[in-house]
């Protein structure tokens, strides 16, 4: 099945579906809701009518021109105590005396009479010592029960009788006489509001009546309505749900197929290009024609193929620079000497790794005929440009190999190439000490460099037996073409052990991020308790330790140290 069809039952058949689910729901809902409101309507229309005809007796009773008469009467009903209203006095004795007992009779409060063919209602209310009557058009109550909608609106008294009701309904008759016994509950009970369904022997359709009682009244105010009615008013829904359903799956077949073909189109391009793209064709490009979905996905597609290339520029160029780096680092390396050294007098151990692939941490060593010359630089940061640095001090170092006259000469030179070779952007640190061959003293300069440790191993070796050169530091190399360094001069015991490095040694972090700190220097070197150990010796208890404290960390700088032993015996084996 292709995409097409699949998207057309996709856009028709789903829609569909859901609009009759939701118009059988409605349906239901609607018939459920419209129930609810004419029940409820009802009720109200019951309470309603009974405010009114309370308001209409209170105003009579308060205004006898409102009334055929007002009127009271003693409790044996013979004598008329004071009658008023819009009636002849006479005329409303004579009714009250002709009807009197009639009037005050039975569980109504209001009932009806005939005169001269002319329908009277009258109310009855009983004082305490009298009885007040009065009598009224029956156009002043009947207009609240003569609107016939679906609903029928009946006035009854406690005795059953229908008082008032809608145009033809049977006036004077018991209302189970003309609906059926099953409105005897209503009457049997003495509820102030209620709902009962009835049987109608009229028609045989079932009822659904709201009752309501006047407050301090003996009347009720029914409202019956049929229980088909709510139902009859959702057919007119559900017709014209229908006819717009019908309506809406017409006009989505035909969008469906419309949009359908624009789609299919766009997306038969799009698959096109990502199988030239695929097969290698880098000059890909879709038009975008639309700002839809479609039209933006083909604009990522375009976006997708200038990233690529971008991203295989950026490959080749970071392949290219890699191998350029690797080449940098190996050149780098060559800068060095070799790890451990040893002449008649001093024995050497180093140590280098860069943070990155270059760096810029260098050490050496120079032996002339009488001194034995280290020197350890640390250029500022790490990478290609510190490396760069690193290069031209070690050219002037291998300049001066013969003419060596003194670290504070050598000190000067690489100043110079320092300044002039990055022109103040980057700075060196740097310490030169000359070990002289023929005694145990050393000559030292430095630029602003780390200390330097030394000690005489001997038994029971403690901290406070570690020593550290107490010369002030001299500028930096690079900060100034005309800066001047000093030499000191140091005499040291014989066997003794000079510990020199960067600043990337106390940099060295372990898992939690703590830094190697001074006092776990100087632990190692405690370890040193007799002159049996070699220089390589003690630089691999050095690196053993820092390995374990770092674990899997990295570096953040350059590390480089270097271990220079004086031998007491002659060379070293």
């Amino acid at each position: 099945m292709s995409f097409r069809i699949k998207l057309l039952l996709g856009m028709v058949l789903l829609p569909t579906i859901c609009l009759l689910v939701f118009l059988s729901l409605s349906v239901v809902t609607f018939v459920d809701d419209k129930k609810a409101f004419v029940y409820e309507w009802n009720q109200l229309q019951a309470r309603y009518i009974a405010s009114q005809i309370d308001l209409n007796l209170m105003r009579m009773k308060n205004d006898p021109q409102e009334a055929l008469f007002v009127a009271h009467v003693d409790t044996s009903m013979n004598n008329v105590l004071d009658v008023a209203g819009r009636v002849q006095k006479d005329e409303a004795v004579s009714i009250i005396k002709t009807y009197a007992a009639a009037m005050c009779s039975g569980l109504r409060s209001i009932t009806w009479i005939e005169i001269e063919g002319r329908m009277v209602y009258t109310y009855c209310h009983k004082l305490k010592n009298s009885y007040e009557l009065f009598a009224f058009d029956r156009s002043r109550l009947e207009t609240y029960f003569a609107e016939r909608g679906i609903s029928e609106n009946i006035l009854v008294g406690y005795d059953g009788y229908v008082i008032a009701g809608p145009p033809g309904f049977p006036i004077g008759r018991e209302l189970t006489s003309i609906v059926g016994n099953g409105v005897k509950e209503i009457f049997d009970n003495s509820f102030e509001k209620g709902r009962v369904e009835i049987k109608d022997k009229r028609d045989g359709e079932t009822y659904l009546l709201n009752f309501y009682r006047i407050p301090n009244e003996s009347l009720l105010i029914i409202s019956m309505t049929a229980r088909s009615a709510p139902e009859r008013a959702a057919y007119f829904f559900v017709y014209r749900g229908v006819i717009f359903a019908a309506a809406l799956m017409l006009i989505t077949i035909m969008a469906a197929l419309f949009a359908s073909g624009a789609l299919i189109r766009s997306v038969v391009r799009l698959r096109n290009a990502m199988q030239n793209f695929g097969a290698g064709q880098m000059d890909v490009h879709l038009e975008v024609g639309s700002k839809d979905e479609v039209g933006q996905l083909a604009g990522l597609f375009n976006d997708m193929v200038t990233h690529i290339k971008q991203l295989m520029s950026v490959h080749e160029e970071k392949a290219r620079i890699d191998a350029e780096m690797v080449l940098a680092s190996d050149l780098q390396r060559k800068f060095f000497p070799l790890d451990i050294y040893s002449n008649s007098r001093y024995q050497f151990a180093g140590f280098y790794e860069p943070a990155s692939q270059c760096g810029g941490d260098w050490w050496t060593y120079v032996e002339t005929e009488d001194h034995f010359i280290v020197c350890i630089c640390d250029v500022t940061g790490h990478g290609l440009q510190s490396a760069l640095i690193t290069s031209a001090a070690c050219a002037v170092v291998a300049s001066f190999k013969s003419n060596l006259q003194g670290p504070a000469q050598l000190m000067q030179a690489m100043n110079r190439a320092v300044f002039e070779t990055s022109r103040g952007a980057l700075n060196m640190t740097c310490l030169i000490a000359s070990f002289d061959k023929r005694d145990n003293t050393m000559t030292y300069c430095n630029a602003s460099h780390e200390p330097t440790y030394y000690f005489t191993p001997r038994d029971g070796m403690k901290r406070t037996d570690i020593n550290v050169f107490e010369a002030v530091n001299g500028p930096r190399l690079g900060e100034s073409l005309d800066a001047e360094f000093t030499e000191t001069a140091l005499s040291f015991e014989a066997g003794s052990v000079f510990l020199f490095y960067s600043d990337g040694l106390k940099d060295i972090v372990n898992s939690d991020n703590k830094a190697f700190e001074e006092r776990r220097i100087l632990k190692v070197l405690t370890k040193v308790t007799n002159d049996s150990f070699a220089a390589d010796a003690i630089l691999n208890m050095a690196k053993k330790d820092t390995n374990e404290w770092r674990g899997q960390s990295g570096l953040i700088d350059d590390l480089s140290y270097f271990i220079v032993k004086h031998n007491t015996d002659g060379p070293s084996h």
